[in-house]
């Protein structure tokens, strides 16, 4: 069954926002963001993620615009647009290693909201 896209939001942050929805998504552009890396490479550097969501992730990136396959060496790597995300994607690295700071049990607390919100959907 094909979930359709969603449209891309009036507001700026929304659409960012929107590019980034997903539980994986950020992961993989985190990974692309150090270097193009072969599907592979990509499966051992988030052995948590399953072959077919990494699949699905990567096209749906593909389909943004953030991604896209080199053929000569099939690798994948991220376009300018996905190039454009490392300022934010930093911001948000600094502001998460803030939060695990003040918090008590970063790792237990943010396991228990992620929990809480797939068991929700």
């Amino acid at each position: 069954m094909t979930v359709p896209r969603k449209t891309i939001p009036d507001c700026p942050i929304e659409c960012c926002i929107a590019a980034l929805s997903g539980r994986w998504k950020a992961m993989v552009i985190w990974r692309l963001l150090e270097r193009p890396l072969r599907y592979s490479e990509m499966a051992q550097r988030i052995p948590e993620i399953t072959e077919r969501v990494l699949s699905q992730v990567l096209k749906e990136l593909e389909s943004d615009g953030i991604v896209e396959r080199s053929e000569h060496k099939k690798e994948w790597q991220l376009t300018t647009l996905g190039q454009a995300l490392k300022p934010s994607m930093e911001s948000m690295a600094a502001w998460g290693q803030l939060a695990q700071t003040l918090t008590s049990k970063p790792q237990a607390k943010w396991q228990k909201l992620s929990n809480a919100r797939s068991h929700s959907a």
